[in-house]
């Protein structure tokens, strides 16, 4: 079901149940080229490859990119699996791709509209990799009021499944507690959270697919795709478990590089702290004094501190991008663009 028109900029482009977007480019094509490309009687999906390899007027980057659409079909948009070196091949895509990373990481400092920003401009960016698209994540001219308002119905969408998560964990809790097996009810509610976290995100997406959302209630169209896939939904979460693990590792050494030289010049500063007699026998003058130090100490290291907190919300913005796209690569499966009302049955592949 195609409607050709001009393309609306990312995140505001037209991916909503009444237009089919065409391409995901620096800027739109025009109708005349669409026109041209369409008369050629090429299939939609091969446009959509070759768009990547034409800039406004058909022109052609290089000959060997068409060559190379054809040959090995360079979007693969029905590729299964992978999910997370695919979501981190398409981040790295484009040249800068660090640039969006740091500043969403530091759009996380602002509370609230911060964190609402960076989850909607993840989810528009899973919204595109849905429906088909190998887009990399915008760098430029990004619709910061848009990216809010997504952020803030995938986050409405996602109540109902955390609350559905909360009651698991409790109901877990109280039968295995009651049975005195509590280290078999810890690694269930490990398990429902791990995959929680992961059917929380398809409901957001899908909300967002449908710019409603309420379409992240709609328990039957989420259920059959679990059905059909849950295999898919069992690699996300394993590979969301290991790619935290990684992040907390590297983050963790570096917190503890900076602890560690943290305490040596506590203990230089205070060489009574070295005998715990000593203690006993300070006064309240040399109390204030260690306290000026400590105050003097801590300023010295303030602005490590706030790279600590930077580097922090790298993680946790890099960890939220590939999960969120893996998401969309799983859903993109599911044929996103036959799709008819949220409400619909899923087609039958």
């Amino acid at each position: 079901r195609l409607i050709y028109g001009e393309v609306a900029e990312w995140p505001n482009a037209a991916v909503s149940k009444t237009v089919y977007p065409l391409g995901y480019v620096s800027s739109n094509l025009t109708l005349s080229a669409r026109h041209q490309c369409r008369s050629l009687g090429w299939s939609a999906s091969f446009l959509k490859q070759l768009v990547t390899c034409l800039t406004d007027g058909l022109t052609i980057r290089k000959t060997s990119a068409i060559e190379n659409a054809l040959k090995e079909g360079c979007m693969q948009t029905g590729a299964t699996g992978h999910y997370y070196a695919r979501s981190l091949a398409l981040l790295k895509r484009d040249r800068g791709w660090l640039k969006p990373l740091l500043v969403l990481a530091s759009a996380l400092f602002v509370p609230i509209v911060g964190e609402l920003g960076v989850l909607g401009f993840g989810m528009e960016w899973a919204r595109l990799t849905a429906w088909g698209f190998d887009a990399a994540p915008k760098q430029k001219k990004v619709k910061v009021g848009a990216c809010i308002k997504s952020g803030w119905r995938a986050f409405i969408a996602s109540l109902g499944c955390v609350a559905i998560m909360i009651v698991a964990d409790w109901l877990v809790t109280q039968v295995f507690s009651s049975a005195r097996l509590d280290n078999v009810g810890n690694l269930i509610t490990l398990l429902i959270n791990v995959f929680g976290a992961v059917i929380v995100s398809i409901a957001s997406l899908h909300a967002v697919i449908y710019s409603d959302f309420k379409a992240g209630y709609h328990l039957r169209r989420i259920g059959s795709m679990l059905k059909r896939d849950f295999r898919g939904v069992a690699k996300i979460a394993g590979m969301s478990v290991v790619l935290a693990c990684v992040i907390a590792l590297v983050l963790g050494i570096i917190f503890f590089l900076v602890l560690f030289n943290l305490i040596s010049k506590l203990i230089v500063f205070f060489p009574m702290l070295s005998y715990v007699d000593t203690l006993n026998t300070l006064t309240i003058s040399d109390g204030f004094m260690m306290i000026s130090l400590l105050l003097t100490l801590m300023r010295s290291y303030a602005p490590v501190f706030a790279i600590l907190l930077f580097l922090l919300n790298c993680g946790l913005v890099f960890f939220q991008l590939i999960t969120i796209n893996a998401v969309g690569l799983w859903m993109r499966a599911f044929d996103v663009p036959a799709w008819g009302k949220s409400s619909d049955p899923l087609p039958i592949n």
